[in-house]
């Protein structure tokens, strides 16, 4: 891959539903996982994003994964994108994929964070 094909490379278009008025988001950073590799799992269960260990950002600034949920204010819809990251640059990115209230309320947690609902 040359340098030209990585500095125009093509990003997948967040959806509608991200730039809409009112939607929230929190960013989650998580150990470095391999992104193709959670692409294939969250395809066949969103869930799997529980599963990843919370890191430090400054302890693993040069290589960690970063969940970024998108949500309305009352639940009723929750998108997940999970990049991983090289040098704070995106190496890889999941794409989007709709999740669970319970899911996000256990990735909260995880992070000390408590979901009124």
């Amino acid at each position: 891959m040359g340098l030209f094909s990585k500095l125009f490379k093509k990003k997948d278009e967040a959806p509608a539903f991200t730039k809409q008025p009112g939607v929230r988001k929190k960013k989650f950073d998580f150990n470095y996982t391999d992104a193709e590799a959670l692409k294939l799992r969250m395809q066949r269960d969103a869930s799997v994003i529980e599963g990843l260990t919370p890191a430090n950002y400054y302890k693993s600034k040069s290589k960690y994964t970063q969940a970024i949920l998108y949500y309305l204010p009352d639940y009723s819809y929750i998108m997940a994108n999970v990049d991983s990251y090289v040098d704070d640059e995106i190496e890889d990115s999941t794409g989007y994929f709709e999740i669970t209230f319970d899911t996000m309320k256990k990735l909260c947690v995880k992070f000390g964070q408590h979901l009124d609902a």
